[in-house]
């Protein structure tokens, strides 16, 4: 019924994980692979590996307002420039099962879930997508520019033009009136 490789409930048994657990593990090797580090926290942890730094500490003091959803900060360090963001998590029934031990209520902020991209990349991308944008607004104006020369050019002539046809009106007009 199951071809090879797929997952056959009636011969492998799995292994329940804690979402902590799996977001640690999976951010792990993303981490690897991107660069770009998650982390999941709360001022109370259960495993001291989730700890925050002093930022997601500071970040998770700011986010017990309930008025706020994230809290993020672009910073400069001398590995390059950084973006850090964090958003609240707030428990449920189903992380009682563990942290109700820890004095949480269903709809406590009980952490984060925070990322780490660096932002070199993007800000490399910025930089060449403004340049593109001077250089075809400098384009346009350069366009614009001749366009007007042009049209100037064109009606002086015009009524260059029309002032000579005049002149040669108003002489014809006098000969004839002679004749």
């Amino acid at each position: 019924m199951f071809p090879p490789g797929i997952f056959n409930p009636q011969l492998e048994k799995l292994t329940l994980m804690n979402p902590a657990y799996i977001l640690r593990q999976m951010m792990s090797d993303y981490e690897k692979m991107y660069g770009t580090k998650g982390i999941i926290t709360g001022l109370k942890q259960l495993n001291p590996i989730n700890k925050p730094d002093a930022w997601g500490e500071n970040a998770l003091k700011a986010l017990e307002n309930p008025e706020m959803n994230e809290f993020f900060e672009v910073k400069t360090e001398p590995e390059g420039t950084f973006l850090q963001l964090i958003r609240p998590m707030h428990t449920q029934e189903s992380c009682l099962k563990c942290h109700a031990i820890q004095g949480y209520k269903v709809g406590d902020l009980g952490g984060g879930i925070g990322v780490r991209v660096a932002m070199g990349s993007y800000l490399d991308l910025e930089r060449e997508t403004l340049d593109n944008i001077r250089k075809m607004l400098i384009i346009f104006w350069l366009a614009g520019m001749i366009a007007i020369a042009l049209f100037t050019f064109w009606g002086h002539n015009r009524i260059v033009n029309a002032n000579a046809m005049q002149q040669q009106l108003i002489l014809s007009n006098n000969n004839f009136s002679k004749v």
